[in-house]
């Protein structure tokens, strides 16, 4: 299971392409755009009776809708030499609240949550061989656009013989801003 924010359809759209471009030089297994999202927490394997206490956490959100932009090209470990491609989520500090406080929250609950620095990215592909960090270059400053975070979402992931198959379990909207 992991807690995640769903990314809009015209931003799928622009990943697609940047992805198409990308495949033309760079050999890989890419993510499906279907499961493209923003993961806050991710929470591994998650017994049925602790359900109840990771949507009373999700409850115990007070924030309200706001604005993610979604540029620059990286990868882990770095663009030189990276095991996965990734495009960035410009800071906010909105997220990070959220997901600091999801973080909290959960660990005071015991549940077993990854000690690392979150780095809001969309992962883009696993790479399988080495890459002309060159080609890469141009993409470093690409923006693919900013969009409207209006619900944090709970899934669950089945892995399938023809790959991972995620499912909302549980949502959590956001109120509107206020002005």
């Amino acid at each position: 299971m992991f807690i995640a924010i769903e990314i809009p359809l015209k931003i799928k759209n622009k990943i697609i392409e940047l992805q198409n471009e990308l495949k033309k030089k760079i050999a890989g297994k890419w993510i499906a755009i279907n499961n493209m999202h923003l993961t806050l927490i991710f929470l591994g394997e998650v017994e049925k009776e602790k359900l109840p206490s990771i949507k009373l956490i999700l409850k115990t959100l007070k924030t309200s809708q706001f604005n993610l932009k979604v540029r620059n090209l990286g990868g882990f470990p770095n663009l030189k030499r990276p095991h996965v491609l990734w495009i960035g989520i410009e800071r906010s500090n909105k997220l990070l609240e959220i997901q600091n406080h999801l973080y909290q929250k959960l660990k005071e609950k015991k549940f077993r949550i990854e000690d690392r620095k979150f780095i809001g990215h969309l992962t883009l592909a696993r790479i399988r061989s080495k890459i002309n960090s060159k080609y890469l270059e141009k993409f470093e400053q690409i923006d693919l656009g900013e969009f409207k975070v209006e619900e944090i979402v709970l899934f669950r992931s089945e892995l399938t013989s023809s790959g991972a198959n995620h499912q909302k379990c549980f949502e959590i909207e956001l109120k509107p801003e206020k002005f």
